[in-house]
């Protein structure tokens, strides 16, 4: 028996998909079409977004990649690949070190320049880059301290050269101390050298740059 309501105190038998209020509800085809369509939208819209910021963060990722690779081979050549350093070391041999001292401040200056470009770099956006930034930036400042030791050995030559006085003797202690002090940071640039490694590896993986 079909079910029935009352409208205006009369039963009435209710129609399959029907209410009492007399008003009858139509499966409309084109809105669920229309429906399907509008979700499909939404889905590719969100789809491209996520291929856009991916991209994005992936072209950053290489930008900071170069940026290391370039400041690797830019190092390389202010401290072995071009004549100066054995221009300085020469001056050194030479009882010249006046210009070893002038060498190694302008090494030092391009060093801090290639420097603070990584550290100016912004990866705010990339994956795994902080602890890459953060150990290269070590190694890097390590490299430069090895240089201000060298600076410091052509200081304390000089006032060697100058001629025998107990500030004179005491130059030759610290010019022999220097060794050590090489040591402790070549050490240091070891352990560094260590860590970067396993970062870069994580970085690479992460931006799928292996």
């Amino acid at each position: 028996m079909a079910p029935t309501c009352k409208v205006n105190g009369i039963s009435v038998a209710k129609a399959e998909n029907e209410e009492c209020g007399l008003s009858r509800k139509y499966n409309n085809p084109y809105l669920d079409v229309f429906t399907k369509l509008l979700l499909l939208m939404k889905w590719l819209f969100l789809a491209v977004i996520a291929f856009v910021f991916t991209s994005c963060q992936s072209g950053k990722a290489k930008e900071f990649e170069a940026l290391l690779d370039s400041t690797e081979r830019e190092i390389f050549l202010i401290l072995s690949a071009d004549s100066t350093e054995s221009r300085r070391l020469q001056a050194l041999i030479d009882k010249n070190p006046e210009i070893a001292l002038q060498i190694g401040k302008t090494q030092a200056d391009r060093l801090r320049a290639a420097i603070n470009k990584v550290h100016q770099a912004d990866i705010s956006t990339i994956e795994n880059a902080e602890a890459l930034k953060r150990s290269s930036l070590e190694y890097y400042k390590g490299l430069l301290e090895l240089k201000n030791v060298d600076i410091l050995e052509a200081q304390l030559e000089a006032i060697h050269l100058k001629g025998k006085s107990e500030k004179s003797e005491q130059a030759i202690t610290e010019i022999a101390n220097l060794a050590r002090s090489r040591l402790k940071i070549h050490r240091c640039l070891g352990e560094v050298e260590v860590n970067r490694s396993k970062a870069r590896i994580m970085f690479e993986k992460a931006n799928d740059l292996d």
